[in-house]
């Protein structure tokens, strides 16, 4: 899958769970940012894949 479209959706999901963030007990908020973390992580890493390609 292009890149461009999995950090699309992966930004998707970020958001859907920084909403979700208004609304949650400390168990549920460390999970929550463990995942958002997660996330990032894996659009960091597939941006990085994808520029060393265009060098």
């Amino acid at each position: 899958m292009e890149t461009r479209q999995l950090n699309a959706e992966q930004s998707l999901q970020l958001k859907s769970l920084s909403e979700q963030l208004h609304n949650v007990n400390p168990e549920q908020l460390e999970k929550l940012l463990l995942k958002m973390i997660e996330i990032a992580h894996t659009i960091e890493k597939n941006t990085s894949k994808n520029l060393r390609q265009f060098n």
